[in-house]
């Protein structure tokens, strides 16, 4: 089976030093790197006499298991080696999408101008209308969006049964790409998910929904580690599953203590979304009599385990419980934006020592998967909030968020975020040859502001190349769109008939967050604030 070899490359390694290498090669043995360096590679290298690992690699889009590492070739051959020209090309390593939603491919584009507490009807009725097949569909296109723009890795918060997650597990498996998957569990109501202390629920609310089953916090955390069980390390490890709470307001403590004991007892990932609303934090209020972070902290949840989806409207005490605890914080700028959710303090927690991977969010409410656009927002944003320019993220510290940062909110700094010996091979190749590479005088600066993925050429997973020369390898790129496109009506006219026969549970929510935005709490995330709180308060 052939090893890898890439040579004549500008690579921007993302390791610790941040060393760039103006021309080298990559080598690239099973799954791993086993060697980076300047130049041509040695000519032991290229004709494969010198071996350093063996492995083989997927031609067909599946995952091939890794050739044992004591076999030995019969006397007199050598290991074959695929060379892959890098001239012309930028390689970094692949992208980390540290917070998406898979079943959002197929419902983008639904909504808008929609405060998140009632863009979330929209989204549930969708999600729960999906079928395996569409939960499979709308996985494999996110998996070509991601692919075409450079991500090799993507945690997947998913909010489906067991039967609907293996659809998606499969459709990872199929794509190639590196997943963790993360059940979206809760055992609570919609409603009571709200600050309904502030507005009653009416009859007309429980009418609505009384026909509606949750699951009890043993059933949600019973699937969660079923999940577990079945896929965690399956497909040559490119699966893990994470636990995953929907959020600390939509779910019972003793669910949240449950889901940090999986956590624990598995030596996996703690993922969920934290305050990204307003609303959200009207609620820690009223739920918990303190604030939400402080509340995890105190159920043991805030941890190195732990990435928080959002953390927009963190106080400098959340800030600094969450930077001792060593969680990490994934930024979502776009979908912040088109929800009007507000700008998280990013620039104040990286001044406190918290961790900062980057995120998509759904492409139904952050508009795409492109890690490209992600960064750019995170780069650019918390520039016009008027704080010391020192505190400004740099493009490098931008591209870190999205390699290195992310591999750590995934408990995976140890084999993925960066090019170097020992890690796994997760590669992409950018075109030198556009206008956004061309001239190439700062390649980190021009990767965040700059480029839109347009640019990638090649991306390889795991030593498997994905894309080859701008041509998907694994998937029948014109069956999956021809099949979204078929499949999606049928989702917007389910959406259309749950928001009509729900039209009081919109309403409601609707007045709960009205009132909740009217409240003054002291301090703010909008640009400009209403109520007279503190426009973007300055953390001290």
């Amino acid at each position: 089976m052939a090893e890898l070899l890439i040579e004549d490359a500008f690579i921007v390694t993302m390791d610790q030093e941040g060393t760039i290498i103006p021309n080298g090669y990559v080598r690239v043995s099973g799954d791993c790197i086993t060697e980076v360096g300047e130049g041509k590679a040695p000519a032991a290298i290229r004709a494969g006499r010198d071996r350093d690992g063996a492995g083989c690699i997927g031609s067909s889009g599946h995952v091939v298991p890794k050739m044992p590492q004591d076999r030995e070739l019969p006397a007199g051959q050598h290991q074959e080696v695929e060379v892959l020209a890098g001239q012309g090309m930028l390689v970094m390593p692949g992208l980390i999408n540290s917070h998406m939603h898979s079943y959002a491919s197929l419902i983008k584009g639904m909504a808008e101008n929609t405060p998140l507490e009632v863009w979330m009807l929209h989204s549930m009725a969708a999600g729960a209308g999906m079928s395996r097949e569409d939960v499979y569909v709308s996985a494999l296109l996110g998996c070509i969006e991601m692919i075409r723009t450079g991500t090799t890795c993507c945690v997947d918060h998913i909010n489906q049964d067991i039967a609907r997650i293996e659809s998606a597990v499969k459709a990872y498996s199929a794509a190639g790409l590196r997943a963790f998957l993360t059940p979206m569990i809760s055992d609570k109501a919609y409603f009571e998910s709200l600050p309904y202390q502030l507005e009653p629920v009416p009859c007309s609310v429980l009418d609505e929904t009384a026909g509606t089953r949750h699951m009890s916090a043993e059933e949600a955390a019973a699937l969660n580690e079923e999940a577990i069980r079945r896929w965690n390390g399956c497909f040559n490890d490119r699966i893990r599953i994470m636990v995953g709470p929907s959020g600390p307001q939509r779910c019972s403590d003793k669910l949240l203590e449950m889901c940090g004991e999986l956590s624990e007892r598995y030596g996996v990932g703690f993922h969920t979304h934290l305050l990204e609303t307003k609303t959200q934090w009207v609620t820690a209020q009223q739920f918990y009599g303190t604030s939400m972070v402080r509340h995890l902290r105190d159920l043991g949840l805030v941890s190195e385990r732990s990435s928080f989806a959002h953390s927009v409207w963190l106080t400098p005490e959340d800030i600094d419980m969450i930077a001792k605890g060593r969680a990490t914080i994934v930024h979502n700028a776009s979908s912040n934006l088109i929800l009007g959710s507000g700008l998280a303090p990013i620039a104040c927690a990286m001044d406190a020592g918290v961790n900062i991977a980057i995120g998509t969010d759904g492409p139904n409410c952050g508009a795409n998967l492109s890690m490209f656009e992600s960064m750019k927002l995170a780069a650019m944003l918390h520039k016009s909030l008027g704080l010391d320019e020192t505190l400004w993220p740099s493009a490098a510290a931008v591209l870190r968020m999205a390699t290195a940062g992310g591999a750590r909110a995934v408990l995976a700094s140890d084999r993925i975020g960066s090019i170097e010996k020992g890690k796994k091979a997760d590669l992409v190749f950018l075109t030198r040859s556009t206008p956004f590479l061309a001239p190439l005088n700062d390649p980190v600066r021009q990767l965040v502001y700059g480029e839109n993925g347009s640019s990638v050429r090649t991306v390889i997973v795991g030593g498997e190349v994905l894309m080859k020369d701008g041509k998907i390898e694994c998937l029948d790129e014109r069956a999956i769109l021809t099949e979204a496109r078929a499949r999606a009506p049928h989702l917007a006219e389910r959406m259309e008939d749950y928001m009509r026969s729900h039209r009081h549970l919109r309403e409601y929510a609707h007045r709960v967050c009205t009132t909740a935005l009217g409240r003054r709490i002291g301090f703010s995330r909008f640009l400009v604030d209403r109520q007279g709180d503190d426009p973007f308060m300055t953390e001290s």
